[in-house]
């Protein structure tokens, strides 16, 4: 009897862990479906204000139309003031809006433009940045999530093919629309006190020339490639940040130098 009592109440058990194993799986797929129905809806506004037609009048056809960083992403701002850019490598998955919260830092690390709770996040600016400033660097953090979203794509840089295939990305702010060149990738931990560590928030402006030239120095250590890109202090760089899991705690960093900058774009 207590047998068969053992019995019924293991696969009472069983059954219970199953279900919730089950619910929290529909729940993490509905999750994820909609965390994408979200950020296509946002492509697909931006889409529309920088696919602009030609102007067509008479025999000839017109320029398209210059636009701002107002005009293209002014809606966004307006439907979430915590939108500050976006940011895009084209042949990836990389294309997303870009938040910043300096109340809270990671305010969107599990949640989505809408602010519902999300475990894919919206990629972020870290707090000591001043994205309307050329005096400041941008740094973004985004997850590595395993169905190749948000940052995973930046793994891609672990190889040298990828590497070449991939040299700029682009960085759009509220004030102007940037192109930036990859200068390094490198592996660090996220540990304080460890070796490879870098203080990402450090980095956001300079607090004089050495702290300039220790990070180039970590740079050159732990990048994947020679840096042939020629880095200055008074750059405008670009930091991007993943998870990586060759080692606890690992971060993968993309440094990456502006080398186009303008308030207007040809639609």
């Amino acid at each position: 009897m207590k047998r068969r009592q053992a019995a019924l109440i293991g696969c009472l058990l069983f059954g219970a862990v199953f279900v919730v194993s089950t619910v929290f799986t529909i729940g993490s797929f509905m999750n994820k479906r909609q965390a994408d129905e979200s950020f296509q809806s946002l492509r697909d506004q931006v889409s529309l204000e920088t696919g602009a037609p030609k102007q067509q009048t008479g025999q000839e056809d017109l320029p398209a139309p210059q636009r701002t960083p107002q005009e293209v992403y002014g809606a966004l701002k307006e439907e979430n003031s915590d939108f500050a850019g976006w940011i895009s490598i084209d042949g990836t998955a990389i294309d997303y809006p870009v938040m910043q919260t300096p109340e809270d830092g990671y305010y969107y690390l599990k949640r989505d433009f809408q602010k519902r709770r999300s475990l894919c996040g919206v990629p972020f600016a870290d707090t000591a940045c001043d994205l309307s400033s050329p005096d400041s660097n941008v740094i973004l953090y985004g997850h590595n999530m395993k169905d190749g979203t948000m940052f995973s794509a930046l793994l891609g840089y672990e190889s040298p093919d990828f590497f070449a295939q991939h040299p700029t990305i682009r960085f759009d702010t509220m004030t102007e629309f940037g192109v930036y060149q990859v200068a390094a990738v490198l592996k660090a931990g996220a540990e304080v006190g460890e070796p490879t560590a870098l203080n990402l928030s450090d980095c956001a402006q300079w607090k004089d020339g050495q702290a300039f030239q220790d990070f180039l120095n970590q740079c050159s250590r732990q990048s994947l490639y020679p840096i042939e890109a020629d880095l200055q202090a008074g750059d405008h760089l670009l930091l991007l940040s993943t998870c990586e899991y060759s080692r606890k705690d690992g971060r993968l960093i993309v440094v990456a130098k502006e080398i186009q900058s303008s308030p207007t774009r040809i639609s």
